[in-house]
């Protein structure tokens, strides 16, 4: 594939090396959180992927990062979901391009690290986009649109009656905001 940019490193505060990609030329710094579920450097033959990041490229400078534990980042996944060491491992990756507030996107599993980061580095960071994102799923009182806690019930039974069989679940209710496109037994 063409156009296939280079896998960069740096170090985090501890020593741990991650990876990143820098792709356009673009006025605006633009930082994807990578969801933790496809490697980088994998995304690149994906055509949809390579049309999005040339059209991002058209107006901004795009910085794919790959958290600790994922692709070809060193460390422990568990460790990216530590704030600080998460924190630490953005700040890192912005000091090694030099962006200075960029718009944050996190989708899936690394929502939280780019929530987390743009409230406690608010001076760093000028836009938060989330993607196929929550912050909070279950119903209550206060918030009709979750799913109702029966629902998540069943889910969670019946994923821990069918994990590691190879089973895939359809039709729980409530399942599709966690997980994606779900099936059930």
């Amino acid at each position: 594939m063409t156009d296939v940019p280079e896998t960069h490193y740096t170090r985090s505060a501890d020593g741990t090396a991650l990876a990143y990609h820098v792709s356009g030329n673009g006025q605006y710094p633009l930082v994807f959180l990578s969801g933790g579920s496809i490697p980088i450097d994998l995304l690149r033959e994906e055509p949809g992927f390579v049309r999005l990041s040339k059209r991002l490229g058209a107006f901004s400078r795009t910085v794919w990062f790959e958290p600790r534990g994922t692709g070809p980042s060193e460390g422990n996944l568990r460790d990216a979901w530590v704030g600080e060491a998460s924190d630490a491992d953005l700040n890192a990756v912005l000091d090694s391009v030099g962006f200075e507030q960029p718009a944050l996107v996190g989708w899936g599993s690394d929502r939280l690290a780019a929530m987390r980061f743009s409230v406690t580095h608010r001076d760093q960071v000028r836009a938060l986009i989330l993607l196929n994102s929550f912050a909070h799923y279950v119903r209550e009182d206060d918030y009709p649109c979750g799913i109702p806690p029966a629902s998540l019930d069943r889910l969670m039974t019946a994923l821990i009656d069918t994990w590691g069989t190879g089973a895939t679940l359809k039709g729980v209710p409530g399942s599709w905001p966690i997980f994606g496109v779900v099936a059930s037994r």
